[in-house]
């Protein structure tokens, strides 16, 4: 959520951000409800104020019967005039809330100007050639149903999902295992053990409601949720906490279960495995001091960026745009794999600094020299697993029918260094 005086005071400067983000802000309407909301809660202010004093009067001057009675009527009326008038600001007070958890994160200076994702801009690249890619022999592969099975899976859950056998459902299991031990070991990261239901004020808090409430799962009959993300979890462990400066920055990782009801744009490359309804994400949260965070989200994208160098896979670095960036972002910067068989890059991670937006919804704060603070939260995904595996399975298949394990994961396939099929 962003900063009521800023939006409030600095109208030319919000409104030159939104443009750059393409968000249309309606500050006619956002001025008519703080008008309204305000004029409203000082009329309630003022009849209660009558109200005590005639409560005052009341118990003063019982002994005077007319007096007494024409008190008593008044501060009936006054009771039935304060409770609608309150009802009213209540709906308006919600009304303008909902208004306000609608709008996007302020832009950083540094976020390209584009229109689309094609202005996205091309930061870096990891190019590695090494491994051809045998057409055929992919065909055959996503076709085994002891590796894996499409069919089986629309039976039991229906379209959106996939069963991994076997071999292929290790070699799942190795890519998720070594992300977590780099991350814990090398990069400093805490561990947490992530529930994948959450209650609709953490999708709140992490800034997934109301935005984006109509993709996500809900439990029937209640106010629980799938995850759409371990971001969800991970960002409100700091929820309504002071946090010592010297603390910072903290820094979570989590392997979880994620839901999404919609399945993405991908679902012609191949069936479904690209982007389902559910799926394995390895997720990293910073909680950091405003005056590094930047520095913060560079080291973020390093952790991402390792993953992929260290399983020798060619990839790119974008800066998204200002009408492409997430919701929550100030600025993003997303890793997409090179994927030989289509000739296409695909991500596999969005890395984000939400600045302040996250941490003013969770009411998180850090305190230095006796004074309160906001932290700025990042996050950003190390990495989606199920599309690493696939990225594996294009890059490392050889002209003799196997996929060769990455040297990194050979320790978490119990020395396994091929898949033969």
């Amino acid at each position: 959520m962003i900063n009521f005086n800023l939006l409030k005071y600095n109208k030319d400067f919000v409104i030159k951000n939104f443009t750059k983000r393409g968000f249309d802000f309606d500050y006619n309407l956002f001025f008519s409800y703080y008008y309204r909301i305000r004029v409203l809660r000082t009329e309630v202010y003022l009849l209660q104020r009558e109200h005590n004093f005639m409560s005052y009067l009341v118990s003063n001057y019982k002994d005077y019967f007319l007096f007494f009675s024409f008190l008593i009527i008044k501060i009936k009326k006054l009771k039935n005039i304060i409770f609608d008038k309150s009802a009213k600001l209540k709906v308006l007070d919600d009304d303008f809330n909902l208004f306000l958890s609608n709008i996007p994160n302020l832009l950083h200076n540094s976020v390209p100007i584009g229109k689309s994702a094609s202005d996205n801009l091309e930061v870096r690249t990891f190019l590695n050639d090494n491994f051809l890619f045998n057409k055929d022999l992919f065909k055959d592969f996503e076709s085994n149903k002891s590796f894996l099975d499409f069919d089986l899976a629309a039976n039991i859950s229906g379209s959106g999902f996939v069963i991994l056998k076997n071999d292929l459902a290790e070699l799942h299991r190795a890519i998720g295992n070594y992300m977590l031990d780099k991350h814990i070991f090398l990069h400093g990261y805490k561990e947490i053990y992530s529930p994948v239901i959450v209650n609709g004020k953490s999708m709140y808090c992490s800034g997934h409601f109301p935005k984006f409430h109509d993709d996500q799962f809900n439990i029937l009959d209640s106010d629980l949720w799938l995850i759409p993300t371990a971001e969800v979890v991970l960002t409100n462990l700091v929820c309504n906490s002071y946090i010592n400066h010297c603390d910072l920055p903290l820094k979570f990782v989590s392997k979880t279960l994620c839901f999404r009801k919609e399945k993405g744009n991908y679902g012609y490359l191949v069936k479904g495995i690209i982007r389902q309804h559910q799926f394995d994400k390895v997720e990293l949260v910073n909680i950091v001091d405003p005056n590094k965070s930047y520095d913060a989200l560079d080291e973020l994208v390093f952790h991402a960026e390792s993953i992929l160098q260290d399983l020798n896979l060619s990839y790119r670095v974008l800066s998204l745009c200002g009408s492409d960036i997430g919701f929550t972002s100030s600025k993003t910067y997303d890793l997409e794999v090179w994927m030989p068989k289509r000739k296409i890059y695909l991500e596999v991670s969005s890395c984000s600094n939400t600045e302040t937006f996250q941490s003013r919804r969770l009411n998180v704060k850090f305190i230095l020299k006796n004074r309160n603070f906001l932290p700025h939260i990042l996050n950003g995904s190390g990495l989606a697993i199920g599309r690493i595996l696939l990225a594996i399975i294009e890059n490392y298949s050889d002209s003799f029918g196997n996929i060769v394990i990455p040297s990194v994961l050979i320790k978490y396939m119990n020395g396994k260094k091929n898949i033969s099929y």
